[in-house]
């Protein structure tokens, strides 16, 4: 190599190594020090960097620019800069490439590498893992909260105050109870008020945090430590200051008394509740709400009936308020209330249907009369849920509902049960095995008609199915918010059907069973084991509508992982 290349290739070194420490000094700068002027100039340095580099980088390379893109997002979020989740969950990728890398360097320098890990991945994890729980708070999705909120309490176990440090007091005590909501939602109940209690104690004068746990307990039935938080704050030598809050603590021992059915003490905090109302149309709402119950819980059919409707007159579509309403209707003699219990009911799933729905849903059957008829007649069919093969399948909402007017609309509801595909594919194992006679069976694969999806969300109504380990506490409030939730839950047991749901009542089905122009037939796959004699009848069915055949076929076993596998067939 000639000496002016070895120059030119001195000089280029020496400016990626200045740009590199000059990277480094105000990352640490402005992680401290968050300023947007600053983020600019780290930025506008970084890009000179990344022309700079080689293409084919080293590890070293490679750590340093995982580090600098945590560590600048770290650093925008204490700013406030806004982030999508899925680009967060991008950025945790690379925490865990430098956590694996640090855990190399760990056998040769162990010190280096602590000081790298405290450095590096305790602050910027906990402040990314934090964000990303809380935006999953807003949006509800509790596996990621129990997933992220587990990391952030595991990065430091012996000194959590190395935590408070970086997400600081509060926002450690909002981290308990998104975690204590998570677990609660996922029915561990026994950690997730230990959760509550560790948020409360971040904050002992934090009213949010000892309402959030009275909910919960509610929500289990625990009258009694629901109604000791609510005196507790209620009570004046405890001074909490609960002036903007105490028309919702009266509501909740409202609705509490009116679910144990405490009539007298319902009635009392009512009357309280009217004393301090400031008469804004919630609390109107609430309070004629609250009355409306207790008239109807003692048969004061005609008076809550007047309440109901007033409440329709602030929000027509209430649904709750519509479910009560024509409760009480049929409990005075008129037929009609029927139609005001369907119509919430219906808002209910409507609030739960989804429109995102998969291209291809499959139902995988044995092949016999039945499912030649479905192929022929390109139609759907719809169950009873009471004759599921899992007894627990949808019983809350079936058995459990108390009141027999709502039951009988209840009982109304049909249900087509669909399999989503592994990469769109029907490769699942299990669903084989059950559900198409071990693999004598098919797979129907379906597309929902661009004119029938136009029906979902107002007379049909589509989800997928929730897996989880309690089935019914989510359910068991005064307001009853999700009567249907139980239609789309399912123990986690049944996790390997990947199971989507469609509802609808049965007037909207011919013979109260089944469902025309509906779906359009894409394929069917042929069980490994499927006789040839049924794959001809089969194929002289579908020859004229494009419906792709196929058969599963048995992979080479020494290839690892094993999976099925299909193939176009030509019968």
């Amino acid at each position: 190599m000639s000496k002016i290349l070895i120059n030119e290739l001195l000089e280029h070194n020496k400016k990626l190594n200045n740009i590199k420490n000059n990277i480094e000094e105000n990352l640490n700068r402005i992680f401290n020090n968050p300023n947007m002027a600053e983020i600019k100039k780290l930025e506008n340095l970084y890009d000179d960097y990344i022309l700079l580099v080689s293409p084919s980088i080293d590890n070293k390379d490679n750590f340093f620019q995982n580090k600098y893109n945590v560590k600048m997002c770290s650093t925008k979020i204490k700013l406030g800069v806004s982030f999508d989740i899925e680009y967060l969950k991008k950025i945790v990728e690379k925490i865990n490439w430098l956590n694996e890398y640090i855990g190399k360097i760990a056998e040769e320098e162990p010190q280096e590498a602590n000081d790298l890990y405290d450095e590096i991945i305790v602050p910027n994890a906990s402040i990314i893992y934090y964000k990303i729980c809380e935006l999953s708070y807003d949006t509800r999705e509790y596996n990621n909260i129990i997933k992220y909120a587990n990391d952030i309490l595991w990065l430091t176990p012996y000194n959590i105050n190395n935590i408070k440090e970086y997400i600081t007091q509060d926002n450690l005590g909002n981290l308990y109870l998104y975690f204590a909501e998570a677990l609660f939602y996922k029915g561990n109940f026994d950690n997730a008020i230990k959760y509550y209690d560790k948020a409360i104690d971040t904050n002992p004068k934090c009213i949010e945090k000892y309402l959030k746990k009275a909910t919960s307990l509610f929500k289990i039935k625990d009258y009694k430590n629901t109604e000791d938080i609510y005196y507790k704050l209620l009570n004046p030598s405890n001074k909490f200051e609960i002036q903007d809050y105490k028309c919702q603590i009266y509501i909740n021992l409202c609705k509490m008394y009116i679910e144990i059915k405490d009539i007298d003490k319902a009635k009392h905090f009512i009357q309280n509740l009217k004393d301090i109302s400031n008469k804004s149309s919630n609390e109107m709402k609430e309070i004629l709400f609250l009355q409306a119950r207790v008239y109807d819980m003692e048969n004061c059919y005609d008076e809550a009936i007047i309440n109901y409707k007033k409440i329709s007159l602030i929000e027509p579509q209430n649904s709750m308020n519509n479910i009560y309403l024509g409760t009480c209707l049929v409990k005075s003699g008129n037929t009609d209330g029927y139609n005001y219990i369907k119509k919430g009911i219906s808002a209910q799933l409507s609030k739960l249907s989804i429109n995102n729905i998969p291209s291809s849903l499959y139902i995988y059957r044995p092949i016999n009369e039945k499912s030649i008829a479905l192929i022929h007649g390109r139609y759907l069919t719809f169950s009873d849920p009471k004759d599921f093969n899992d007894p627990l399948d949808s019983r809350y909402c079936l058995e459990q509902v108390q009141e027999k007017e709502i039951k009988k609309v209840l009982s109304d509801i049909k249900i087509r049960c669909f399999s989503s595909g592994e990469n769109s594919e029907p490769l699942n194992t299990l669903m084989w095995a059950h559900y198409a006679e071990n693999h004598t069976g098919i797979a129907i694969e379906y597309e929902f008609l661009s004119d029938f999806v136009n029906q979902i969300n107002t007379e049909f109504f589509f989800n997928s199915v929730n897996y989880s380990q309690t089935l019914v506490h989510n359910m068991q409030l005064i307001e009853f918010q999700d009567y249907v939730k139980a239609f789309y839950t399912k123990d986690l047991y049944w996790q390997y059907e990947n199971e989507y749901r469609l509802l609808t009542f049965k007037d909207k089905l011919e013979n109260g069973y089944k469902l025309n122009n509906c779906i359009k037939l894409k394929s069917i796959t042929f069980g490994y084991k499927a006789n040839n004699e049924y794959k001809k009848i089969i194929k002289d069915i579908v020859v004229d509508n494009k419906c792709l055949l196929y058969e599963i076929i048995i992979p080479n076993m020494q290839i690892s992982p094993f999976k099925l596998k299909r193939k176009l067939i030509d019968i």
